[in-house]
């Protein structure tokens, strides 16, 4: 029997080929460490049509405050019964109510959500108060609108489509962010 000896480019291509074979292998098999998978959460009729009065609850000052013709003064009501009107506390002890008698993962999720796009309209409505109060807008001013816009509108879609996915919009995360920077 006659032995074949390979010859170095071939054995070098074989060398080669198996090194690439091994490394796509483990490529293919490894995830990033920091992937999440989003979690969908289907959220009740009750908390959805709760989410839509809030919401135009909150739209409502801010109109007071925003809209061209507005003045100080009415920025300044607005904020006062932002803080004080019980037409948001109201919804918020039902919603609580609701969670209480009916615990759902994607109702506490989606409050969590209300809050947080509460406490964002909040600190636009304050930024806008410094806009007319100073006559100069502020980056911070841009900033909090971005922020207020992003939470509001995925309170609305979440609200219409029923299902809270909280990789979709992040407006939690965006929020937590922004509090760091302000501290």
């Amino acid at each position: 029997m006659k032995r074949v000896t390979l010859t170095k480019p071939l054995s070098a291509a074989i060398t080669v080929l198996l090194c690439a074979t091994f490394a796509f292998s483990q490529q293919k098999t490894s995830k990033p460490k920091d992937t999440k998978q989003p979690k969908l959460l289907t959220v009740s009729n009750y908390m959805r049509e709760m989410g839509l009065l809030y919401l135009e609850a909150l739209q409502k000052y801010e109109d007071q405050c925003w809209k061209k013709e507005a003045t100080l003064d009415s920025c300044d009501s607005a904020m006062k019964n932002f803080e004080e009107d019980g037409v948001l506390k109201a919804s918020e002890d039902r919603m609580d109510m609701h969670l209480h008698d009916y615990p759902s993962e994607g109702d506490e999720a989606y409050r969590g959500l209300l809050k947080t796009t509460s406490s964002a309209e909040w600190f636009f409505m304050h930024q806008i108060w410094f806009f007319k109060s100073h006559t100069r807008t502020s980056e911070e001013m841009f900033k909090t609108l971005g922020l207020a816009n992003t939470c509001r509108e995925a309170a609305h879609e979440i609200a219409i489509k029923g299902i809270f996915d909280d990789g979709l919009w992040n407006c939690e995360k965006k929020f937590s962010e922004y509090l760091k920077d302000k501290s």
